[in-house]
């Protein structure tokens, strides 16, 4: 569980530094790629059968459609490439390998236990090499509020529980059908965020490119779910169980 718990880490830490102040504009569409991640994981590496022909073109349907939401800036920089691509592999491989996890170890909770106890040690001891610990403390001693308490308390409890979700749609539904979930919620995350930060911080209003994306997304989600290409598939433990397989 170490592995996949460190690239977890790694991949939401490198989302919140590339994320912060929406710095690396190419990085957010980059992350929308995961189901198609995924399937080519599945497909090379634990040699799982692939989609069917309808069901790739769907995804790819999704996964542009969410691009194209979370597209701020049209400007193209090698870091947000690099960092955008490493955190998308390690995102969508930790997602197949808490999968197969799920094979091993019966119970849910026992995975989000190990994963916060993982992920918990990793973070601190980035937190002690760049001296964010005293940061924080100083923070708390000085400039500490009942507002910031309440927010930071509810940031707390908001992430749990979204943690939470994600392990249990990983081992009810399988990492595709929660990658495809978390690309429509981010998508529709940004561009809430876009509409309620348009002065505040963003400073620049949804496009209609973003409405596009939004759009085709949904409608291929849904026309994916309720036609039914989800539902061939082989709940075997030696088999796909996260990929519809060919027709």
């Amino acid at each position: 569980m170490f592995l996949p718990s460190l690239m977890y880490a790694v991949s939401s830490y490198m989302v919140l530094n590339c994320l912060d102040g929406i710095s690396m504009p190419l990085f957010p569409p980059l992350q929308r790629l995961c189901p198609l991640a995924i399937v080519v994981i599945g497909a090379c590496y634990y040699r799982m059968q692939m989609p069917s022909r309808e069901a790739i073109v769907l995804i790819v349907i999704i996964c542009f459609g969410t691009a194209l939401s979370s597209i701020a800036d049209w400007s193209v920089d090698l870091w947000a490439l690099i960092y955008g691509l490493g955190s998308l592999g390690m995102f969508a491989l930790c997602l197949v390998k808490i999968e197969k996890l799920h094979e091993q170890y019966s119970s849910t909770l026992e995975l989000i236990y190990m994963n916060s106890f993982n992920c918990l040690c990793l973070f601190l001891i980035a937190d002690l090499v760049q001296d964010e610990i005293r940061d924080s403390f100083m923070y708390l001693v000085t400039s500490t509020t009942w507002l910031f308490v309440l927010c930071l308390t509810l940031l707390v409890i908001i992430g749990s529980i979204f943690h939470a979700l994600i392990f249990y749609c990983i081992t009810d539904a399988g990492a595709l059908h929660t990658a495809i979930m978390h690309n429509l919620a981010g998508g529709v995350q940004i561009f809430v965020a876009y509409s309620l930060s348009v002065y505040l911080f963003y400073d620049l209003a949804p496009s209609s490119a973003n409405i596009f994306g939004v759009i085709i997304a949904s409608i291929a989600a849904s026309y994916y779910y309720l036609s039914g290409r989800c539902s061939d598939i082989n709940f075997s433990p030696s088999m796909n169980r996260y990929m519809p397989v060919k027709s």
